[in-house]
């Protein structure tokens, strides 16, 4: 608990600094909006993985997740013009979090974290084979490709959290 309150107080606070100067969202949001958000994805994340204190690498993976989740809640709402710059910030900033990682990894948003490997993984990477069914009815086919990947993760989180907030 006290390594993501550090991280928190070190980087949450610099990033919204830096995402109001340099870049432009494409919904106006509130400090408290963007903790929040950070702080629901940052749970979603450990909770729906059960990450406990005896995991092997618990303080690199609560690094890694940590970073997933400052750059998805506060510089995953900047423009499509503007996210490069977020990116680019973000990557400098958290060099020590990604550790070996810091070097091969060019874009934030392309990578999500592998959990039970400790590790980047590129979104393409997990994004589903299309195999084309002349059955199927054009309205009806879905192609995947790194977007749908990225989105319907970040839609399953985000179903995870809410039934995770309603049964409380």
């Amino acid at each position: 608990m006290q390594q993501i309150v550090a991280l928190a107080k070190a980087h949450i606070p610099p990033a919204e600094e830096h995402m109001r100067e340099f870049c432009k969202e494409k919904v106006a949001t509130t400090p408290m909006n963007l903790m929040q958000s950070f702080l629901n994805l940052f749970t979603c994340l450990v909770q729906r993985r059960s990450i406990t204190k005896d995991n092997l690498g618990l303080e690199r993976l609560i690094d890694f997740l940590f970073v997933y989740s400052v750059v998805w809640s506060v510089g995953g709402n900047t423009t499509d013009d503007t996210r490069a710059v977020f990116n680019e910030w973000a990557l400098k900033r958290f060099k020590d979090q990604l550790g070996e990682h810091a070097d091969s990894i060019s874009n934030l948003y392309d990578v999500t974290v592998d959990v039970e490997e400790v590790t980047w993984v590129l979104w393409e990477d997990l994004q589903d084979h299309f195999h084309y069914d002349k059955d199927v009815a054009f309205f009806e086919i879905m192609v995947p490709t790194v977007d749908t990947t990225r989105y319907t993760r970040s839609e399953e989180h985000t179903s995870e959290l809410q039934s995770l907030t309603s049964s409380r």
